[in-house]
């Protein structure tokens, strides 16, 4: 299942699946310990229309949590990840991301 995520302001249209929110949230985390980052919503096995919609509009909730933060609306990883589109490069960017070691306090930022 692929959700498509639309920025207004500058007009991209992007699909992105459930695990690359986890994904963003996870590097988000990583790369700003600091700040609090949304929660994600628990993936159910059985899924229906209705599960389906909510869980829509959770990810969409996230993501307008996400924009409101000055900080990470700045993440390189962020802007990647709402402008690329072509999914080989998208992995590519996932996993350069990941061998990025973990922020451990502030003086490393």
């Amino acid at each position: 299942m692929q959700y498509k995520i639309q920025v207004d302001p500058l007009g991209w249209t992007i699909y992105r699946k459930d695990q690359d929110f986890y994904t963003l949230r996870k590097m988000l985390l990583k790369t700003y310990p600091y700040i609090i980052i949304p929660a994600l919503p628990i993936k159910k096995k059985k899924e229906n229309e209705k599960s389906i919609n909510r869980r829509a509009k959770f990810l969409s909730r996230f993501m307008q949590g996400i924009m409101r933060c000055e900080e990470l609306k700045g993440s390189t990883f962020l802007v990647d990840w709402l402008t690329e589109q072509d999914a080989k490069e998208f992995l590519k960017i996932i996993k350069k991301e990941e061998k990025v070691k973990f922020v451990k306090g502030l003086n490393n930022v």
